[in-house]
């Protein structure tokens, strides 16, 4: 197995993750808790906050496993696109949407 295959597999599997992790958290089935979601002070302290900050910060979650698959496909069709372009370019897609993320959550929570 070549290892543009490989990080194929890794970044596509790894969007899938992000996608479907997102989705709970989406439906507001994840109540307040100290390991999954959108964990600071001010969501944690109300959960009127907690739902409505996990929901925002799902939806763009579920859009960052979307690109990043997404990226990691078209890139690994890419004629003569070398592994290490392909694995910095896929890399720095789920790295930036990861970080616009966060700072829209943020920017979420000074909003209210």
């Amino acid at each position: 197995m070549s290892d543009k295959l490989i990080f194929l597999i890794m970044y596509c599997g790894g969007g899938l993750v992000f996608s479907a992790i997102s989705l709970p958290l989406l439906f507001r089935k994840i109540p307040p808790n100290n390991w999954y979601g959108f964990r600071v002070q001010a969501t944690l302290k109300d959960p009127k906050v907690w739902y409505a900050a996990n929901e925002y910060m799902a939806r763009r979650l579920l859009f960052v496993g979307i690109i990043t698959a997404a990226a990691a496909l078209v890139g690994y069709f890419v004629p003569d696109l070398g592994v290490v372009p392909y694995f910095v370019g896929c890399t720095l897609v789920m790295l930036v949407s990861l970080y616009a993320n966060l700072v829209q959550g943020m920017n979420f929570l000074r909003q209210r």
